[in-house]
Parts: structure tokens; C-alpha cells; sequence
């Protein structure tokens, strides 16, 4: 008899502040009620796993579920929320950062810096986006539009590859965008690339900009190969590491991500 290979399941954690609308995005993904809100003030909860087959695509969602709170506990909820929303992305293989259409908070920053912290994948969500559909011509949903990427580009830099989408919980627009960019940044979060191909590229971002001098001393690279996916790695021999500075790496970065892409996935470089 055949044996079937297992499809793999793409671990996705819901995470963003509260009432941003985590669970009511996990509802419509779900198709159910599956994520209910605890009455007792300040209760954590463990964290909801739901299995999710779209298109003979397996997804595991791990939703950090809501929390209600009295003023006088906000510091303590808040506390729990990170916590759990740290475990959520720990777990995960790409993490759903989910904002309203309104300015950024700290906390939004926090979460943020929590995903690239641990090197996972991520998908910037706008949630009620019908809110803003409600006030805006045509045109100007488009001028807005390109305004809020614009602006969470430059106040989330740190994370600048993820691509945003636009989504409403209460009239399911723009949710079946989930599962399509999912599946599309876990092939980039997931990609490999040749080592000749990879060493061509250097070479060349080599002669167009070479490595700045420090004290005398320039940096060789004498090998470059990706040595791990999940986040793509990256290993560079080279004659001194410490000569490696901050703008040069990511000048490298960039030449990278605009042959190959990787939209939505961090990369790492080691030098040695």
C-alpha cells in the first residue's frame, strides 16, 4: 500500500493588543464560536489551537484569546496579554500582528519587536477596515490606504518586510487574504537558495559597493552559503567579523531581498 507523506501544518499565532479583534478574526477563519472572552476579571487563559484545512492546505491557529479587565488591573492584564502573546509566537511558524486602522500604540511596538526577537514570519492585518470603508470615497480609501502602509513601514521598520493586509472581521472582508499570504510567506520564510546563485550575488554587491575600511583594514568575504531555513540564514566566511558594520550588513540585506525576496521572513547573518 502507498504511505502517504503528511502535509505539514503552518503554525499561525493571532496577536495584538486587546479588542483589536483577535478572536473575531479567529471566528471567521474558524467558522465558529470557538474562542469565548472569560467574565472573571484578569483571568489568563492557555492559548487556543484550532486545525484549519483551505484548499488541501493545513493551518494550526493559535489564537491568544481575549481578555476583560477592570481599570484598576490594567497593568496586570496587560502583563498576561504580552506573556501569552510571547508563548504564541514562540510556537508559531508566522505571526499575525493585528492593528486597527488607527495610530500605533506601544504595545503594538512591544509585539512587534517580540516577533523579530524570535525570527518568525509575519503578516501586518488591518482589522476593521469596514469602519474606515464607511467614511471614504473610492479615491480616498486608496490615498489612505497608501498612507497607513507608508506610515506603518516607517514606525515598524524594524519588521518593514511584511506585507499588510486589509481585513474586516464583521463582514469577512479580505479573510480568505490570510490563508493566500500565509501559504506565500512560508515559501519565502522556507526558500533556499543555491550557493552559487547566492555567491554570484555578493560578488557583484561586492563590486558595486565595496566594504568599507576600518583602521586599515577592509572586510574579506571569502564564502557565503545559506546554511538554514525557518528563518533564512545566512553564513559568511570572512577574514575578520568584527570589521562587518551595521549599514554594510544591511546593504547585503537589501541586495538579498530584492533578487530573492523573502517577503514576510526575517534574515540572519553570521559572520566568522
Amino acid at each position: 500500500f502507498e504511505i502517504k507523506e503528511e502535509i505539514y501544518a503552518v503554525k499561525i499565532a493571532l496577536a495584538g493588543r486587546p479588542n483589536v479583534g483577535k478572536s473575531s478574526i479567529f471566528n471567521c477563519i474558524a467558522g465558529e464560536e470557538r474562542s469565548i472572552v472569560h467574565e472573571i476579571p484578569g483571568t489568563t487563559r492557555d492559548n487556543i489551537n484550532t486545525e484549519i484545512v483551505k484548499n488541501k492546505e493545513r493551518f494550526i491557529f493559535i489564537d491568544t484569546a481575549g481578555l476583560r479587565h477592570k481599570s484598576k488591573i490594567k497593568e496586570n492584564v496587560e502583563y498576561f496579554s504580552v506573556l501569552r502573546t510571547h508563548r504564541a509566537i514562540l510556537e508559531a511558524d508566522i505571526v499575525l500582528l493585528i492593528l486597527e486602522p488607527d495610530d500605533l500604540i506601544s504595545q503594538d511596538k512591544k509585539i512587534a519587536g517580540l516577533i523579530l526577537k524570535e525570527n518568525k514570519a509575519s503578516l501586518i492585518v488591518i482589522n476593521k477596515w469596514d469602519l474606515i470603508k464607511d467614511k471614504l470615497n473610492k479615491a480616498e480609501l486608496i490615498k489612505y490606504k497608501n498612507h497607513l502602509s507608508g506610515k506603518l513601514i516607517r514606525e515598524l521598520d524594524f519588521i518593514n518586510y511584511s506585507p499588510i493586509i486589509f481585513v474586516s472581521a464583521k463582514t469577512k472582508e479580505g479573510i480568505n487574504n490570510i490563508f493566500k499570504e500565509a501559504n506565500f510567506i512560508y515559501s519565502e520564510f522556507t526558500k533556499k537558495i543555491e550557493d552559487k546563485v547566492l555567491s554570484r550575488l555578493v560578488l557583484e554587491a561586492l563590486a558595486i559597493h565595496p566594504p568599507p575600511t576600518h583602521k586599515g583594514k577592509s572586510l574579506k568575504i571569502y564564502n557565503v552559503f545559506q546554511s538554514k531555513i525557518m528563518p533564512p540564514t545566512f553564513t559568511f566566511k570572512v577574514n575578520e567579523p568584527k570589521l562587518i558594520h551595521f549599514s554594510y550588513k544591511r546593504y547585503l540585506e537589501n541586495k538579498i531581498r530584492q533578487i530573492f525576496g523573502f517577503n514576510g521572513t526575517p534574515i540572519i547573518f553570521k559572520f566568522n
